[in-house]
This record gives structure tokens, sequence and C-alpha cells, in this order.
């Protein structure tokens, strides 16, 4: 991971003269000279220019898929369907009849590589897109459907459609689904990061293979920059995303997360709006699978918890610095969803640096201790679950544990702290030497538990 910033980054204490954050907006943390409240960086963000309608995919091998795959898009366990706003499909399709035809294809689209701004990873399948086949004509929709899950099944869709002979057809691929869509700011529409086929298909045979097709880029790489916030929050190729950490990856405590609409570019710093919407500025955003996920883990605790409760959060707030039990809490649970899901330790910035989440200790340059600093409450939360043991830290295995309690006991009206949350862990499993130690570990240390 990256590092090579010798000047002092973060921010060591409460700053008396922050403002507070308003009450309906969670705030990642943020890092000395990189306020994204500040002049400095409003003036820096790029600027797009975002075209009105879906924008031509490009064909990248007519070879592939060689068979049509399942029109089933689930793999062990639950997964979306075709999004709340998706039009309804006109024409219903009777198997084996004349003009029956089973459409199939690839879709596939970069995803960041989590290292840093500006690297992405080759392209890969899209797991879990709505693709729509339209009428070339009037643009009626004959057939939709989500894309394959992750695995060998990404980015793969099948379709039998009753086909209108000769007046031809278009497949469009649009980040979103039941899980949640990725929109333009402000009012733009579920498919307003479509992009469609260019050209149009005239099958004379029962099965059709369109072939493999990559999404449109974008000015400033826009486009592409949405299809890697919908997979992180989505699912993607690698398994990574969050709606799929909640709804498969949790066993039986698991749970299904209703609609978010994120937007972007839109506004100018990454945030949660309580009651359902993201907003995220630039494309270095879309680049850091850590800030999408850190924003969608506070929709999650607010859907979680069923209700808002007050953080207490300064604006600027920073990982390493003290601001309040509260804002420690809701921002350190949200740092570490990212681990969560795919397993990282580093919290990477959208600003091309990463932080390590899980070494810092006692003594520490540039860190304050205690719970009221919300990367020792993410750092004590990554320890509870690894299976890396160092210095105090003795406990693991606990990411199922820290659900539960999470899902079933941490009620804002009980739990709006790390410390209501160790109390609550402390009356399902206990709270002796290991988890003391942990915490000990993480400069947390709690005397009357």
């Amino acid at each position: 991971m990256i590092w090579g910033f010798a000047p002092p980054l973060f921010a060591h204490a409460y700053l008396s003269s922050s403002a507070p954050i308003p009450n309906d907006v969670w705030v990642a943390p943020s890092v000395i000279g990189l306020d994204p409240t500040s002049q400095s960086w409003l003036s820096n963000l790029p600027k797009y220019e975002i075209p009105t309608a879906p924008q031509p995919a490009t064909l990248v091998d007519k070879a592939s898929p060689t068979s049509p795959p399942p029109e089933n898009a689930a793999f062990d366990g639950v997964a979306p369907t075709v999004g709340p706003d998706s039009g309804k499909v006109i024409s219903t399709p009777s198997a084996g009849l004349p003009g029956a035809v089973l459409v199939y294809g690839k879709f596939q689209t970069p995803l960041s590589n989590d290292l840093y701004a500006g690297a992405d990873t080759a392209l890969l399948g899209i797991v879990w897109g709505t693709f729509e086949i339209r009428r070339c004509d009037n643009g009626v929709l004959l057939g939709n459907g989500v894309t394959g899950p992750y695995g060998t099944s990404a980015g793969t869709f099948s379709k039998t459609i009753d086909y209108p002979a000769g007046a031809g057809f278009k497949v469009w691929i649009i980040p979103d689904s039941t899980a949640g869509s990725v929109r333009t700011g402000p009012s733009g529409a579920y498919n307003s990061y479509g992009s469609v086929t260019s050209g149009c298909f005239y099958p004379t045979t029962e099965s059709y293979d369109i072939g493999t097709w990559s999404t449109y880029a974008g000015s400033g790489y826009v486009y592409r920059g949405a299809w890697m916030i919908y997979e992180s929050i989505v699912n993607d190729a690698r398994n990574w995303g969050t709606w799929q950490l909640f709804a498969n990856k949790l066993g039986a405590y698991g749970k299904v997360m209703p609609y978010v609409i994120v937007r972007f570019p839109y506004e100018t710093w990454a945030h949660y709006h309580v009651g359902g919407e993201i907003h995220l500025p630039t494309m270095n955003d879309a680049r850091s699978p850590d800030v999408i996920q850190h924003e969608y883990a506070h929709f999650a605790m607010y859907q979680t918890y069923g209700t808002w409760f007050t953080t207490y959060c300064p604006s600027p707030h920073y990982i390493n610095g003290v601001s309040h039990v509260n804002c420690a809490w809701s921002e350190g649970w949200a740092s570490y969803v990212p681990y969560m899901a795919h397993g990282d330790k580093t919290y990477t910035y959208a600003n091309n640096f990463d932080v390590n989440e899980e070494t810092p200790t006692w003594g520490t340059s540039g860190w304050a201790n205690g719970p009221a600093v919300e990367g020792r409450v993410t750092a004590a939360l990554i320890d509870f679950a690894d299976s890396q043991n160092e210095g105090w830290d003795i406990t693991s295995g606990y990411l199922l544990s820290l659900w539960y309690i999470f899902r079933y006991k941490a009620a804002p009206i009980i739990v709006v702290n790390y410390h209501d949350f160790m109390a609550q862990l402390k009356s399902v499993y206990g709270y002796r030497t290991p988890q003391v130690l942990t915490n000990w570990q993480n400069t947390i240390v709690y005397t009357d538990l």
C-alpha cells in the first residue's frame, strides 16, 4: 500500500473551531490539508460533462460467451432483481412459439483495484447490473433482468423475448437493481448512467449471442466511475460488495438492505444523507472502495438501527484524532465495514494514500488514544474479527458475533458509542481477559465492564 507523505497528515485532537456536521448527514473522516469543506479543495474539484442519454458500449469479443448462461442470476443466496424504476416489460415471451428468441451475451467494466486513485483493474464482468432489451424503432421494452453473479457468470445474461420480426433491438446495461442505483445528480433517473450496444440486432435463429461489450467511458471516465461505485456497493467479480456482505455473507444473521441511491458526481464531499442517498463528488471517490463502502455502512447502520442518533461529529473529523465517543462509534464502525466486505485493513482515501488502521497502538506517532478516536474503534473491531494477533490482541473469529450484537442488541437508545457496544457484547459473550487485552492493544480501557 502507498505511504510516502513525510509531513504530519492528521489532526491529533478535536478542533474547537470546527463546525458541527448537520444532524442528517454522516461524513467520512478527513485529513489535514485535504479538508473537503475547504475552499482549496472545492476550487480543485474536476468538472464533468455528463451526456443526458445512454451512451454506446463497445464490442469487445463476439465469440464470448459461447453458450447461453442461466437466466437466474442468484448464486449461493439472495440476489437483487430488476430495480424499482426499470420500465415494465410490454411483451411476454411464449417459449417455443414463433417469435420467441433467447438473447444472451456479456457486459464488463473496469473496477478500482483499491490501491490508489487512477489504478483500475482490467475489464471484468458486471455483477447484478440491470440489462434491458428494447426495440430499435420505438424503444418498447422486450425483456429485462440482472447480469450474473460473481465468478465465471459475472456479467453474463440471457433472456427469452417475444421478438417482433424485422424490428431489431438494442441492449442497455444500467447500474441499477433492487439493491440500489448510481445516478447523475441532483435528479438523474435510474438509467442516467446506462450504456447501450451500438447498431441494431436482427436475429434469424431462436438463440442469438450479442457478444461481449464494455461500458462507455464518458467524460473524465465518469461513466465507468459510476460502475465502480455500483459494483463496490452491490457486488463485483471479486465478491467485494457490501449489499452482498449483509445479504449473504453473514449467515442466519444476514440482512437484505433496501434500495439506496448514489448520486455522482454530486456536491463537494463524500457523505450519506439519512433517508437513503449517498453523494460522491469525484472520480477519486469512485476509485476507492473504502470510501464508497464507508458511506454505504452509514446507510446500513441507519437501516439496522431504524432511526438516527446524535453523533456529535465535528466538521472535519479525523481518523486518528479525538472527536466524540458517539462520532468515533458511528465512523469507526463505518470504516470497519470495508474490512468485513473485502478483508481490507487500510483505509484507502480518494487522494492517493492509505492509512493502516490495525497497526497503531500505544505511542504510535500522530495518533490520539481512546474510544473517542474513530480509528481506534475501527482497529479494535478488526482485531476482534481477524485471525492475525499482534501485541496484546489475542482474540479472533468475532466477525459474526460482532454483527449479531450490532443487529440484535445495538438499538440506538442503548448503543450510541463503543462502550455501549462492548456492554452489550459482554451481556452475550462476556468481557474477560482476551476482550480486555484486544481493546487495550487499541488504547481503549474500560474499568467498569
